[in-house]
């Protein structure tokens, strides 16, 4: 696993693995980067995987304040960020999508 420091100071862990071109996955509410197991090789195929523990499961921390799913958007910003590619896939569950809003490092079209 590797790990990222989010805008607030919360270390988010992902898997990378796969070669291709960047694709994001985010898991839902009650699981960890593991949910992707059985698919992921079949995405490596294809895609450069990063496979994001969200804030709070797994391998990432947690903030002490509290919850606020724009900290999470944040999160995968971060990752996001990281990636540096000017174009990426990303696959996230429907709760976070509202509060998302691309990196400015990325073309608006992303959102």
């Amino acid at each position: 696993m590797e790990k990222i420091v989010s805008r607030d100071g919360t270390p988010i862990a992902y898997q990378r693995s796969g070669i291709g071109a960047p694709l994001v996955l985010v898991h839902g509410t009650s699981g960890t980067f593991q949910t992707w197991a059985q698919i992921l090789p079949l995405l490596e195929r294809k895609f450069t995987v990063y496979a994001i523990d969200r804030r709070g499961r797994g391998e990432s921390g947690d903030s002490a304040g509290p919850y606020a799913m724009e900290r999470e958007a944040q999160d995968v910003a971060a990752v996001v960020d990281a990636i540096g590619e000017r174009s990426i896939c990303l696959v996230i569950p429907t709760a976070l999508s509202a509060p998302w809003r691309p990196p400015s490092s990325l073309p608006a079209s992303i959102g």
